[in-house]
Formats: structure tokens, C-alpha cells, sequence
């Protein structure tokens, strides 16, 4: 599938990729470069592609709450939140960011690869609310970096300087109404914008006026992501994976009832999750294998060279019975040849990023 930004893609000379079941840029002038000009400058990014739901629920908010990890109804108006849509067995079927509208209305994003299996979870489980596809009209943008503010400001003449992160707020933009979300996936400053989508190219265009503003594709926002310790569905996320072995229990609300808690709190984790620096610019790579010593013990989920520290970068898991070890070392090879050697790291963002305040 195509989103609405394809012909200016083709335009800025991005080079195609699938992903998700769309058809999106890798990149533009390369990965590196617009990594950096994210963490320097302003970096803007169609992820038009995510899918959208909006929850009608005046009838039973509970049947709605009873999906997610977190508790739907503590979030205050205006604000969104992470978490988890689970199976009963504690697997993760999606990671989620939960927006709430109103008091009976929330806007949920979901990954696009996995519309399909999260819109039949909803419909299967949800008998009195009213779902409505939102991908149908609305789109996405997100307008990421240090910069970011000034830009929007400059452009549009709107505010955010005052917008909390994880926090929402309905503006005029280009004379239509729009949702910014102070948030994103870069670990830095920046925003994510709902837009309609008879104006989403015109905003595109906007924004690349300015000269401080380039666009990104997929590659940067990859790294970008690995950079600040963020997970990615089908990688550090699946169906045979907790949020506890994932590091993000925090995003679990045991205090109110979902989907999963019982297994949950009754099953110990098989795996933990590790964040690993390279010695060199060599990268981890995913399924590689991690090592100490001479014994096999986990195996990497992502990887990528980092542009900000001029190093590799990744993630994985390793055996819960392991005591995580300072150094390991990483290879594609079940025997370990031409092993990569990393440090594993206690802080989940591996890189600092600039702009960010929360």
C-alpha cells in the first residue's frame, strides 16, 4: 500500500522499501546524515502508516480498560500513555500508545504490520463500544528534533513550549483541525502530528521549506530508536515475550484488571533484556548470538551503527538464570567466529539526546 506522501517521496528521491504492508522511504540522502540532522536540527517523518483506532465507549468503558496494560481511566484528559495489548498467556500482541479524547472516547496507535490480528483482538472482544477505523481519514507526521518547537512555532505560529511530554492538544493548522502529541520515537524533542488527509502533502511541503527541516526515512528512524533503548515490534517485541522479560513492566498497571495479569504474576521470566555497546564500530546484527566466554547465553533482537557515538549499538535477551556479565561478545556464528566485542550497559537510552524535557 501506498500512504499519501508517496509521490513526494518519489519527488525528494527516497528509495522504496515495504514495511508493515507499505510502501515507505529507507532513506533519502542516507541514513547517517539524516540521523544527525534529527539530533541537530529537525527531522520529519511520515508514519502515516501506523494504524489509528478511535474507541467509542459510553457504554462500558470497562470492556475497553480490560484490554490494556495500563489503566485507561487514570489518564488525564489530554494526555497518552504506553503500554500493551496482551494475550492470555502474557505475550505481547502490541505495543500501544493510548490517547484519551474524553471521558469515554480514546484514540489508540498500534504498529501497521500488525492491523490485522490487533483489529480482530478488538472487534472479538469488544461488544459495546463503537470502533472506527481512523486510518480511513487521518494521517501521521512526526516532526522530530531539537528544533522542532521553534519550527512549528515559525511556520505555524503555534505554542508548544508549554505542551508536557506525553501530553496532547488540538490546534488549527493550515485551517484544519489537528492533533499534536508532544512525543515520538527518537528519544529526543519532538512531536507527532494527526492530520487529515486532504492536507497532509501541504504540510509536508510546508515544513520542507524552511531549511532546517529534511526529510528521514525508516533507516534513521531505526536508529534513532535504538539509540534511545527503544523496543520495536517483531524484534524486542512478540507474542512469546512479556513486558517484564522486555524491561518495561512499568507500563503495567496490576492495580486494575487485563488480559494477561494472571500469567503475568503467576509465570517467571525465561529471558531479560540487555543494551550493548561495541568496543568498535562494529555493529550487532539481529540473531546474532551473545557470548561469555566460550558459552552461548542470549542473542540479539536489533543492531545498528550508531551515528551519534561512532559505535555499534544493539539490543537483546539473554537467559534470566545468567548473571549479566560487563563485556560479552556477539557473532553470527553458533561457534563465535569473528566475534564482535560489546559492553553491556545498565542505562536503557544508550545515547543522550538533546531537546528533550520532561
Amino acid at each position: 500500500m501506498k500512504t499519501t506522501l508517496y509521490n513526494a517521496h518519489i519527488k525528494a528521491g527516497g528509495r522504496i522499501v515495504e514495511f508493515g504492508g507499505f510502501l515507505l522511504p529507507l532513506q533519502y540522502d542516507g541514513i547517517i546524515k539524516e540521523h544527525l540532522w534529527c539530533r541537530s536540527s529537525c527531522a520529519i517523518f511520515d508514519t502515516s502508516h501506523m494504524a489509528k483506532f478511535i474507541f467509542k465507549a459510553e457504554k462500558n468503558l470497562l470492556e475497553l480498560g480490560h484490554l490494556f496494560t495500563i489503566d485507561i481511566e487514570k489518564i488525564p484528559l489530554g494526555c497518552c500513555r504506553y503500554g500493551f495489548l496482551l494475550n492470555e498467556d502474557g505475550g505481547i500482541i502490541d505495543d500501544v500508545v493510548v490517547y484519551k479524547l474524553s471521558d469515554s472516547e480514546y484514540m489508540v496507535v498500534s504498529n501497521a504490520a500488525t492491523k490485522p490480528k490487533v483489529q480482530d483482538w478488538y472487534i472479538s472482544h469488544l461488544k459495546e463500544t463503537e470502533i472506527v477505523d481512523a486510518d480511513t481519514y487521518l494521517d501521521k507526521i512526526d516532526i522530530q528534533g531539537p528544533l522542532s518547537t521553534d519550527i512549528i512555532r515559525d511556520l505555524f505560529h503555534i505554542d508548544l513550549s508549554t505542551l508536557s511530554f506525553y501530553h496532547f492538544s488540538r490546534f488549527t493548522l493550515l485551517k484544519e483541525e489537528v492533533l499534536i502529541s508532544y512525543s515520538g520515537y527518537t528519544g529526543g524533542r519532538g512531536y507527532e502530528v494527526y492530520i487529515k488527509k486532504q492536507k497532509t502533502e501541504e504540510l509536508w511541503e510546508t515544513l520542507l521549506k524552511d531549511e532546517r527541516v529534511r526529510p528521514a526515512g525508516l533507516g534513521a528512524r531505526d536508529s534513532l530508536r535504538l539509540e534511545a533503548g527503544l523496543p520495536l515490534y517483531g524484534n524486542e517485541l512478540d507474542e512469546e515475550t512479556t513486558p517484564v522479560e522486555a524491561g518495561l513492566e512499568r507500563f503495567v498497571d496490576f492495580s486494575h484488571g487485563f488480559i494477561g495479569k494472571k500469567a503475568l504474576k503467576e509465570n517467571l521470566p525465561e529471558k531479560k533484556i540487555v543494551f550493548l555497546i561495541s568496543e568498535t564500530r562494529q555493529s550487532p546484527r539481529h540473531h546474532y548470538r551473545i557470548f561469555s566466554g566460550d558459552d552461548e547465553i542470549g542473542y540479539i533482537t536489533s543492531g545498528c551503527f550508531s551515528p551519534s557515538i561512532q559505535k555499534g549499538i544493539g539490543m537483546g535477551y539473554i537467559k534470566t538464570d545468567i548473571n549479566i556479565p560487563d563485556k560479552v561478545s556477539v557473532s553470527a556464528e553458533k561457534e563465535g567466529c569473528g566475534k564482535i566485542r560489546c559492553f553491556i550497559v545498565s542505562k536503557k537510552q544508550l545515547v543522550k539526546a538533546s531537546g528533550l524535557k520532561r
